[in-house]
């Protein structure tokens, strides 16, 4: 049981990283995207995260803070800047 609970999470956690592209494809309307932006209430400096609601994955940018707080999240300060774009949120910064 415990073996079967491991393979769904590894295969969920490669199809965070590597099989979904938390856009939309082509024909489906293309370039509009399946994430949202969170803001993280209560941390100071946070950046928040996105949200992909196909894949259930939390993309933050590479920050040692918030490896410590959610250590599940995919940490890749390139895509959040490219998912934050299309998020279309008021206020949001691209983060260098």
């Amino acid at each position: 049981m415990a073996q079967a609970v491991k393979l769904k999470n590894d295969n969920r956690r490669w199809m965070q990283e590597h099989g979904c592209t938390h856009l939309h494809k082509p024909n489906d309307g293309g370039g509009a995207t399946h994430c949202v932006w969170v803001r993280d209430n209560g941390i100071d400096g946070s950046n928040g995260y996105i949200y992909c609601q196909r894949c259930e994955a939390r993309i933050r940018p590479d920050e040692p803070v918030m490896r410590k707080l959610d250590p599940e999240a995919i940490f890749d300060t390139t895509r959040f800047n490219l998912l934050i774009q299309s998020c279309g949120v008021n206020g949001a910064e691209i983060l260098s």
